[in-house]
């Protein structure tokens, strides 16, 4: 995988195509399948092979899935928001020389939004306030 992004109504996954290791493929879930997505991988030029994850390491933000949601909201200083996405990822694209595995809570209440970055241990990485 390259990438997770999870919302209220659908998930989509970029991942690397079986049948050609060097393109990427995107799906999308809503609830009843998973579907080949019409959108096409974001192609940045600074893409490369360490932007992958293998998806068991995902596995350690599920126990704390609730947790960083909340704290999110409180970091943000959004009590009464609702969480917009949450995206997992190497954040290649804004950390180039990360390596490691992080997870985005983006929130938002009204026109106020914001977003925090943690790592696996639940330790904030990065952060913008509204």
């Amino acid at each position: 995988m390259t990438n997770l992004e999870f919302r209220s109504e659908w998930l989509m996954v970029t991942t690397k195509d079986p049948k050609n290791p060097d393109k990427r493929l995107v799906f999308e879930y809503h609830g009843e399948g998973l579907d080949r997505s019409i959108m096409p991988p974001l192609d940045w030029p600074t893409f490369g092979p360490d932007w992958y994850f293998d998806l068991s390491q995902a596995q350690p933000f599920a126990a704390r899935w609730a947790e960083l949601q909340k704290d999110a909201l409180a970091q943000l200083s959004l009590p009464d928001g609702k969480i917009e996405r949450i995206t997992i990822s190497k954040q290649r694209l804004f950390m180039p020389r990360n390596d490691r595995l992080l997870i985005e809570v983006r929130a938002e209440a009204g026109k106020r939004n914001g977003r925090v970055v943690y790592d696996l241990n639940g330790k904030i990485v990065d952060i913008t306030k509204p």
